[in-house]
């Protein structure tokens, strides 16, 4: 049976999935239900000394299903725990945390704190059973614009990650929007002593209710879904190709697939949010056994046999040209199969733009004359039944 447990930040961790900081881990029944569903860890709903002036907008999270657009969502979900809600939680869910051997993250908005604030409230957090300190920099939702931001960066996320670092015996990471993971903010980032990185992938979005001609929120909000998998999966490849530490990263996973193309990217833990506020705790359940399902099936026997494979060949200019040049042939010299064995006749590849493809006896057939080999078909038949490449590939 595959071992799933994995190090970050020289913390073990049962297995690398997370319930990240928000909805789903914003009281201690939320944080029980993600314990009770198997994370690795859970990240505390963010700690702020301006809580009481930003209360929770009621509704806050509109998922788009009604606009055509099933699980994304946009939202302004705010609402902050203030250090003394804090440390009240993190004691209550200590026990049950050291029973189900799950690591407790607190994560702190820094930029509101001064740095004694921010080093007092830390040293709390930490004595209150706190695993690691989360430092988000700054709240999502309360993100100014990006000049501001990326000022921020080169002023003061430097002097606070410091402050943390010198205020507790505990590893503490910034979180940090994907999109400012720029070469300068990575150095800034690793000189100040920060024991790992972490990013989250959400990007401005807005979706308009076509009865009213009006937008969902009236305002670009944050957007999250599925739909940032793949932003994500390529930023872990280059931060995990630039940087020199271990990697956190959360948006667009949905599925235990999802979770293994981010560890294959080169992320060591993987965050989940949207996907368990539209389908449940059980999403992390499944993810988990998925996981170790997987690992099973390929022979891994530890989540780091496959944490940065892929990383590598991501971006990697020699093997994209070489990519290229194999591609680059005549339309005659690649060949199109389908197995009649594997094939179910169950019509997907019927959508074919060129007409090439019907039905006939319950098995698909391909006219080669109207066949563009434009690979279409192959990447959507869900039994792997066709296949494409060089003649003499396709014909051994």
């Amino acid at each position: 049976m595959a071992d799933l447990r994995v190090k970050f930040a020289g913390v073990e961790f049962k297995n690398p999935i997370v319930a990240s900081a928000g909805h789903i881990t914003h009281s201690p029944y939320t944080m029980k239900r993600c314990i009770e569903a198997g994370v690795g860890a859970i990240c505390t709903k963010s700690i702020s000394v301006d809580a009481e002036s930003w209360k929770r907008p009621h509704p806050a999270n509109w998922f788009l299903d009604k606009q055509g657009d099933p699980g994304s969502v946009l939202t302004c979900e705010v609402g902050f725990w203030p250090p003394e809600l804090a440390v009240q939680y993190i004691q209550e869910m200590r026990p049950l945390a050291d029973e189900e051997n799950v690591r407790l993250i607190a994560n702190i908005d820094v930029p509101p704190f001064t740095e004694d604030e921010l080093a007092g409230v830390a040293r709390r957090l930490e004595e209150a059973g706190a695993d690691m300190i989360e430092a988000t920099c700054p709240c999502p939702i309360m993100m100014p614009s990006r000049e501001d931001v990326n000022a921020w960066y080169r002023e003061q996320v430097s002097r606070f990650l410091k402050a943390l670092k010198r205020a507790v015996s505990i590893p503490v990471f910034p979180k940090m929007s994907s999109e400012f993971l720029t070469d300068e903010n990575i150095k800034i980032i690793e000189d100040s002593g920060a024991d790992a990185h972490c990013f989250w992938v959400g990007l401005p979005g807005t979706a308009v209710d076509v009865e009213t001609g009006r937008p969902v929120m009236p305002s670009t909000s944050l957007y999250f879904g599925r739909a940032l998998k793949g932003l994500g999966c390529y930023m872990s490849s280059m931060l995990a190709i630039k940087g020199n530490l271990p990697i956190m990263s959360s948006g667009g996973i949905s599925t235990w697939r999802d979770a293994v193309e981010s560890l294959m990217c080169g992320t060591t833990l993987v965050g989940v949010q949207t996907a368990v506020m539209y389908r449940g705790y059980k999403v992390l359940v499944d993810m988990t056994r998925g996981l170790g399902s997987f690992m099973d099936s390929k022979g891994y026997r530890r989540v780091d046999d496959i944490i940065g494979i892929a990383a590598r060949h991501i971006e990697n200019s020699a093997e994209f040209e070489q990519f290229v040049s194999q591609k680059q042939v005549d339309r005659e010299a690649v060949m199109i199969t389908v197995d009649p064995v594997l094939c179910n006749g169950c019509g997907r590849c019927l959508t074919c733009c060129h007409g090439a493809i019907t039905m006939e006896e319950g098995l698909a057939r391909i006219d080669l004359e109207r066949c563009e080999r434009c690979g279409i078909c192959q990447s959507i038949c869900p039994v792997r039944a066709i296949a494409i490449g060089a003649i003499e590939e396709v014909r051994r």
